[in-house]
């Protein structure tokens, strides 16, 4: 029975291992075209999931002798340090592309003491007469739940301020909650905590047993992530893609599309009065006039592209004169559902709210609680 665990012990490691090989060589071979005349763009994670992946190779001591202390104690240390480590650097990457690019030396610079502590106990593990004391493995096993303590916290706090940007710039940008671009973030932001609680499980119990799950279940999360990823979640304006300055400066650089950086220039911006009044008049006569607040997939971008102005300028002035683009579009909406109401007063609600833009009865009391309505 012995003999059988720990066969199974090895054999859970070396499938955690192959499959992290796998997914490291499909990461880095398959790109979508067009989109792989342009990987760094479009995958801007691409290079640093696949060295992540690759890494799982250092869990080869435990696969070979799952029953070493060294083996073991490498086993934990990596996952309950490095697991962490590797959501955070992914997460920056990909979702704040402007701060990588310019702390890129600082970020991997965190990387190096983790690496190299994982490097000393893969090469502890290596020598067949080396062992640590009992006490020796208490204060490694500690410095690397500090490691993942750390990074759990630094991970959880840059996952709020991404959902404060999503929060912020789907009211801004969109004028239904349906609309909402928020799938990306949605769907990977626990992935973190998925990740850890059966380390921090298999880590606080000393059990291998925990850990064959634990190597089924990060393959899983894993597969999932790098699936979930094969195809870029960027777009490009006018199907061309920006040079690596604008990559830098446009605010289309986020997976979260179209999101607004309006709103950190607003409140110095300063445009003309003159300049102020024509963007009001092209937002009512596009808005209003034509009743575009009627088409219930109605965004700013829409809009921007019947403008004569850019996106700043545009938002901008949606922000300071009418509360904000979605506050602006579903007050004309709403105004709308009223009459709608009043002259068909045998419609059913469903068709007030199709007929006023709506795309769900959610979506209009999302509206009217935001405005405060007072209608009915």
């Amino acid at each position: 029975m012995k003999d059988h665990l720990t066969l199974l012990y090895s054999v859970s490691t070396f499938g955690l291992i192959s499959v992290c090989m796998l997914l490291a060589a499909v990461r880095w071979f398959h790109m979508c075209k067009p989109f792989d005349e342009y990987g760094d763009y479009y995958y801007p994670a691409r290079r640093m999931a696949t060295f992540f992946m690759l890494s799982t190779i250092v869990l080869m001591p435990y696969v070979w002798n799952p029953m070493d202390l060294e083996a073991w104690l490498l086993m934990k240390c990596y996952l309950i340090s490095i697991t962490p480590m590797c959501s955070y650097m992914l997460f920056y990457r990909y979702f704040a592309f402007r701060e990588y690019v310019h702390h890129r030396k600082f970020v991997w610079c965190m990387t190096i003491p983790v690496f190299g502590f994982v490097a000393f106990l893969w090469v502890a593990s290596l020598l067949p007469d080396f062992t640590f004391s009992e006490s020796m493995c208490s204060l490694l096993l500690a410095i690397s739940s500090v490691i993942s303590f750390v990074f759990v916290i630094v991970n959880s706090v840059f996952i709020f301020k991404l959902y404060v940007i999503v929060h912020r710039n789907n009211f801004r940008d969109y004028s239904n909650v349906e609309d909402f671009p928020k799938e990306v973030a949605a769907n990977t932001w626990f992935l973190p905590i998925l990740y850890m609680i059966p380390i921090w499980a298999m880590v606080y119990f000393d059990s291998r047993i925990i850990a064959i799950f634990v190597m089924l279940w990060v393959s899983l999360l894993d597969s999932t992530f790098v699936i979930a990823m094969l195809h870029p979640r960027r777009k490009f304006l006018n199907h061309e893609v920006p040079d690596a300055e604008e990559t830098i400066e446009s605010p289309t650089e986020y997976p979260i599309e179209n999101v607004d950086t309006s709103s950190d220039i607003s409140s110095v911006l300063v445009i003309p009065n003159d300049t102020v009044e024509m963007i009001k008049h092209q937002i009512c006569m596009i808005v209003v006039d034509k009743k575009g607040f009627l088409d219930p997939h109605l965004t700013l971008t829409s809009v921007v592209e019947q403008c004569s102005f850019g996106r700043t300028y545009v938002s901008t002035v949606f922000n300071r004169e009418y509360g904000g683009f979605f506050e602006y579009v579903n007050t004309y909406r709403l105004r709308y559902a009223d009459e709608y109401r009043q002259n068909h007063p045998y419609a059913t609600k469903k068709e007030v709210l199709e007929a006023s833009g709506f795309s769900s009865r959610s979506g209009y009391l999302k509206a009217r609680n935001r405005l405060g309505w007072d209608g009915e």
